[in-house]
């Protein structure tokens, strides 16, 4: 049977870094060779990894969020005077049945 980790047999030849995906083994190699592949195209800047370009596009050449406005409360939200959903108390009934309190 096999077992989780049995299948990692891309290993990197410089420090023995194992991985399940080709691309990753691909990925990491560059850390060893230095090689810069993703070309930001704002800037003349160039990044080994994927995440490292969309993470410099995030910060640099993105604009910044527009502010959060929160929407107004509606004032009949079915709350009652002490802040609690009135539909969440329930009475039993003479016939086991169960009445709505409402408040």
């Amino acid at each position: 049977m096999k077992k989780h980790g049995d299948h990692v047999n891309h290993a990197c030849s410089q420090c023995n870094m194992k991985f399940y995906r080709v691309d990753k083994l691909q990925e990491h190699t560059r850390t060893h060779t230095r090689e810069k592949t993703y070309p930001c195209e704002h800037c003349d800047q160039v990044f080994p990894r994927m995440s490292d370009l969309l993470q410099h596009k995030r910060t640099d050449h993105s604009a910044p969020p527009a502010p959060r406005i929160s929407a107004p409360r509606a004032r009949n939200s079915g709350r009652n005077a002490q802040g609690v959903y009135s539909s969440h108390f329930m009475t039993p009934s003479s016939d086991a049945a169960f009445d709505l309190l409402l408040f």
